[in-house]
C-alpha cells in the first residue's frame, strides 16, 4: 500500500514539473493574443501597420476590381428579356447574366442587345420576303426556324423561276443567256423605273423600289 501511495506521489509531481515547464512556453504571448480579442484594436494596429506603405494594388488590379464593383450594381436580365429575346440598352448597359450569344445592334435611341437566335429569325423573313417577292418559291429549314411550316432540310433556300437566280440580299435576279446577272443601267434609275415582271428584278435595283402590276406596263420602280 506504501509503494502505491509513493508511486502516485511522484507521478503527480513529474506532472506538475512537466506542466511548470511547458506552460512559459506555451502562453507567453498570451497577453498579446488576450488583446486582439478586441477586434477595433486589431483593426487599428493593422491600419498603424500599413499606414505610409506604397499603394499594394497595380492599375491592372484596381481595373479588375472596379469592373467587378461595375457588375455588382447592374441590373440582371430577365425572364421577359430571354423569352423575348432583346432588351433595349446601350452598349455599356448590358445586364448581367445576358448569354455570350447576344449581340449589340447599335441603332441610336433603339439600341439594343438581341439574341444571335432572333437575328438569323430577321434574316430567313427577308429572304423570304424578297424569294417571294421576286416569283420565288422559298423553303425554309427546321434546323434555322422555329416556323411552324418548315421543312426537314439542310439550310433554307429560295427555288427562283426559270430565268432568274438567286442573289443573295436582293431575290431572284434577272439573267442573261449567258448566265450572268441583268444589272439596272444608269438611265433606269435616274427615271425611277423599268419594265419587268416580279422575276425579272435586275442586279443592283434599290431596295426601296417595288414591283408594280400593271398588266403589260407593270415594272419596278421606286415606292411613292
Amino acid at each position: 500500500m506504501d509503494f502505491i501511495l509513493k508511486y502516485k506521489y511522484w507521478l503527480s509531481l513529474l506532472i506538475v514539473t512537466v506542466l511548470a515547464i511547458m506552460m512559459p512556453a506555451e502562453y507567453e504571448n498570451f497577453e498579446e493574443i488576450a488583446i486582439y480579442e478586441n477586434p477595433q484594436v486589431l483593426q487599428a494596429d493593422i491600419n498603424a501597420g500599413i499606414s505610409g506603405a506604397e499603394d499594394p494594388f497595380d492599375d491592372d488590379f484596381r481595373a479588375i476590381l472596379e469592373d467587378i464593383e461595375g457588375q455588382l450594381h447592374q441590373p440582371n436580365i430577365v425572364k421577359s428579356d430571354i423569352v423575348r429575346g432583346w432588351y433595349l440598352a446601350s452598349e455599356q448597359e448590358k445586364k448581367y447574366g445576358t448569354p455570350d450569344t447576344w449581340v449589340f445592334v447599335d441603332d441610336g435611341a433603339k439600341s439594343r442587345w438581341v439574341s444571335s437566335n432572333i437575328l438569323d429569325e430577321d434574316s430567313l423573313i427577308d429572304d423570304s420576303r424578297l424569294c417571294r417577292s421576286t416569283a420565288g418559291n422559298y423553303t425554309s429549314s427546321c434546323l434555322e426556324t422555329s416556323d411552324e411550316a418548315c421543312e426537314y432540310v439542310g439550310e433554307s433556300f429560295c427555288k427562283c423561276i426559270e430565268g432568274s437566280r438567286w442573289k443573295d440580299g436582293q431575290g431572284c435576279i434577272l439573267i442573261t443567256e449567258k448566265g450572268s446577272f441583268e444589272a439596272i443601267n444608269s438611265k433606269e434609275l435616274e427615271q425611277g423605273w423599268y419594265f419587268g415582271l416580279p422575276n425579272e428584278k435586275k442586279l443592283n435595283t434599290p431596295a426601296d423600289w417595288i414591283w408594280h402590276e400593271d398588266g403589260q406596263k407593270s415594272m419596278w420602280r421606286h415606292e411613292t
